[in-house]
């Protein structure tokens, strides 16, 4: 296995690659490597996950532009940085041939579901794996009463073969330690999930949690769904409770304290001053600003220039308030009537007027050392510009 050590080496880099680019490649389900990445991905704010995700994986930080690299190019750049260390070189060997012995023995006999975020497993976790793996191959939310056969058949429909969508059953399959057909429905793989994962002692017994609660306590979580029951709190009592504390709640003591905490939270919180301010550099508000504009008017990437007008782009008067209102919390700022005044009309704003705006009240990260010096300096020199207008006022 030694003199295969640059072969194993290769190929883990390239699988894990991959499978970083695939979370993000929606309309793909190969990737082709000769491809620019950013012809793979869906949407630009993924080119950021991707390179944090490499860098964790891999311990590479990527200094070049990472979406006009192809995934060959990121195979090479990795392999390099790996082969120049010794000890990257024998920790990615290691996990490589981890992986190999991992898939060797998943043949064997079908692996089980780990342990959920340090947690056991418990039916809102389980179903929210199972419709978030499934989401990311077809990018539109699954319904649990959806039939597989049915969904295997709009992949036909539209031309394209369902092979991802399997690949993800199978390693359901593998995962839980259950037998997936076409005849299920979402919400059967989730029971057969359940039930397996009570069996190996991984998952909550949600039945058996129920017997264990309050009579008149049970009755109402049986009674009332969890997204209904958040929905009567927030209206009748104007705060929010996870679906998960929520759900988890064994008595009406129990859940006065959640209640009681929610509200604490929501009053600090309300007394708390609103710090405005940005910490990104202006490119990452650039981009920042530009992806939600396109997520907004569903618009491409090549329409959303930092100089063309929104209304050209599609957008109506209220479009762009939404736009204005989602940019303010993104950055946590504030506009007000004035800044937008600045552009003349509505049908005149862009883009780069927006950012022109938080430029100027709010101001960015700098984005290098230099940029950082440059900001200091003149900050000193305006700091000193005030003090002389001061004494001289004084005089």
């Amino acid at each position: 296995m030694k003199g295969n050590e640059t072969d194993y080496i290769k190929s883990y880099i390239k699988n894990q690659v991959n499978s970083i680019l695939l979370y993000s490649a929606f309309s793909e389900e190969t990737i082709n490597p000769y491809k620019k990445i950013s012809e793979l991905i869906t949407f630009p704010e993924d080119v950021k996950r991707i390179r944090e995700r490499i860098n964790e994986k891999f311990d590479f930080d990527i200094h070049q532009d990472l979406s006009k690299l192809t995934p060959a190019q990121l195979y090479t750049m990795i392999f390099v940085v790996v082969q120049n260390s010794e000890s990257r070189k024998a920790k990615i060997f290691n996990q490589a041939q981890n992986q190999v012995q991992e898939e060797s023995a998943q043949e064997v006999a079908p692996a089980t579901a780990q342990v959920y975020h340090g947690k056991k497993w418990n039916r809102r976790s389980i179903f929210s794996y199972i419709l978030g793996h499934l989401r990311g191959v077809y990018g539109r939310p699954l319904q649990p009463n959806e039939k597989i056969r049915d969904l295997i058949n709009e992949a036909y429909s539209t031309g394209t073969e369902p092979t991802s969508f399997i690949n993800k059953l199978k390693e359901m399959e593998s995962f839980f330690g259950i037998k997936i057909d076409q005849e299920m429905r979402i919400c059967n793989i989730g029971d057969a999930a359940e039930r397996s994962l009570i069996a190996q002692g991984k998952a909550v017994d949600s039945e058996a949690e129920k017997e264990a609660m309050n009579p008149m306590w049970a009755t109402i979580h049986t009674a009332l769904s969890i997204n209904f029951w958040r929905s009567i709190i927030s209206r009748e009592l104007g705060v929010q409770i996870s679906a998960y504390k929520l759900s988890h709640t064994r008595s009406y003591e129990e859940f006065e304290a959640l209640v009681t905490e929610a509200q604490q939270r929501k009053a600090k919180k309300q007394e708390e001053p609103k710090q405005f301010g940005i910490n990104y550099t202006e490119q990452e508000a650039q981009e920042m600003v530009q992806n939600k504009i396109m997520q907004r008017l569903f618009a491409y990437k090549n329409e959303v220039t930092p100089w063309a007008k929104l209304t050209d782009i599609g957008a109506d008067p209220l479009d762009i308030l939404d736009i204005c209102t989602e940019i303010e919390k993104l950055f946590n700022v504030h506009f007000d009537t004035n800044d937008l005044a600045r552009f003349g009309s509505v049908s005149q704003i862009t883009p780069a007027g927006l950012i022109k705006i938080l430029k100027d009240k709010y101001g960015f990260k700098p984005a290098t050392l230099d940029d950082a010096v440059k900001v200091y300096d003149q900050t000193k020199r305006d700091l000193y510009s005030i003090r002389r207008t001061d004494i001289t006022k004084g005089i």
